[in-house]
């Protein structure tokens, strides 16, 4: 099982994404790069984005190496295709699997669990939630009712699970609703995770599932407006330095301006002004029609 900071971030996404259906291309290199985080080098897989008998042997192998058996048995229809498609299906048989307490999880457990939450978790939140399609896919339906939670229950916001804080942001027509209710009930919320992911984003190379989650925590904090991509980028590191610093981010243009001006005078009165050849540096200005000169 997951015994480094590492590995219990790509747990935690490895676990989102195996319930996610169509995932992106975008996730789709994450959970690539999370499963290498539990292979030896040996056994490590492509990083690309392509889902095929490479990407099918990793997963086995991921199972066989920490044995999360109630993740094999909630994960999306379409893994287990991708395992038949390339007649692994009976690769790997880790044997009966029961959910145990399922029935007694309310909604308010599963919306701040600080565990991943898997396929069967969002199915049963679902049913809590009144939904008729109990299918277990997070998308748009199920973030609209997990949205209307939180505007009733807004003190469950200073607890919302990471989970579903990526699973909503990833979810354009929904996330700045959530972004919203959090800056006004619950500012200060996801700080705490923020803080555990940043030693870890930002040290990452390529798709790193630590990456995803402080994209998506920060883009519900106001500070990150690009993708969710898994993936260090100019955007996320300003939004890393507005959180670090708790000053707002700046456009590239003003940071230029910013740099070049006098750092000692306030920024509202700096005036950029460019001296050209052959012009008095102290012009005499024509007084205004009919007001004598002092």
């Amino acid at each position: 099982m997951p015994n480094t900071a590492r590995q219990n971030i790509a747990e935690g996404v490895l676990n989102d994404l195996f319930s996610d259906h169509d995932l992106t291309k975008a996730e789709r290199k994450v959970f690539q790069a999370a499963l290498n985080e539990f292979l030896p080098d040996a056994q490590k897989i492509k990083v690309d984005g392509d889902f095929g008998s490479g990407t099918a042997q990793g997963i086995i192998n991921y199972f066989k190496a920490t044995e999360n058996y109630p993740v094999y048995y909630s994960m999306d229809r379409d893994f287990h295709n991708l395992l038949s498609q390339h007649s692994l299906s009976k690769a790997y048989n880790p044997g009966p699997h029961e959910v145990d307490g399922m029935t007694s999880l309310t909604t308010r457990d599963i919306l701040t669990a600080q565990w991943p939450l898997g396929k069967d978790h969002i199915g049963w939140l679902q049913d809590t939630l009144g939904i008729k399609k109990t299918d277990g896919d997070y998308g748009p339906g199920t973030a609209r009712a997990v949205l209307d939670y939180f505007k009733a229950n807004t003190a469950d916001l200073k607890n919302i699970s990471p989970s579903i804080v990526r699973r909503t942001m990833a979810i354009d027509e929904r996330n700045n609703e959530l972004e919203a209710l959090l800056k006004k009930h619950a500012p200060n919320a996801l700080d705490k995770h923020i803080r555990e992911l940043l030693p870890v984003a930002k040290t990452a190379t390529g798709p790193s599932p630590a990456v995803l989650d402080l994209q998506a925590m920060l883009k519900a904090k106001g500070l990150y407006n690009g993708e969710l991509t898994g993936e260090n980028n100019s955007g996320l590191t300003k939004a890393i330095r507005s959180f670090e610093t708790g000053k707002p981010a700046l456009s590239a243009m003003n940071e230029s301006f910013i740099e070049k001006s006098d750092p000692n005078a306030p920024a509202t009165t700096q005036i950029a002004t460019t001296e050209q050849p052959g012009l008095d540096k102290n012009p005499v200005v024509p007084p205004t029609p009919g007001i004598l000169p002092a």
